[in-house]
């Protein structure tokens, strides 16, 4: 079991690499102080299905800072799903034993 906790928040156990959590969705690599888009997309925190990936791959993804068992570090993730409601995301985390951070 993993101990994952995003930078500032309080520590989650997850039993996988994959959790539900209300997010900002990166739209590029420059990010909100110099794309619109991103400027536009960090108003409003998404539901979504996020893979944590614990070594980094030849693919470019979005990082970000989390503790996992007390060491912080930055560690890429995939966004998998958005859901629309908190309802859809709480039935699709007991039909697939995953963690909900919501």
């Amino acid at each position: 079991m993993l101990r994952v906790k995003q930078f500032f928040c309080e520590e989650l156990k997850i039993d996988s690499d994959y959790i539900i959590r209300r997010m900002i969705i990166p739209h590029c690599a420059r990010g909100p102080r110099r794309c619109e888009k991103c400027r536009i997309m960090a108003e409003e925190k998404k539901i979504c299905l996020v893979k944590f990936y614990f070594e980094s791959g030849n693919v470019t993804r979005p990082m970000d800072e989390f503790v996992i068992d007390g060491k912080t570090g930055l560690y890429e993730y995939d966004v998998l799903k958005i859901f629309k409601d908190e309802n859809e995301a709480k039935e699709y985390a007991r039909k697939n034993t995953i963690t909900l951070d919501l």
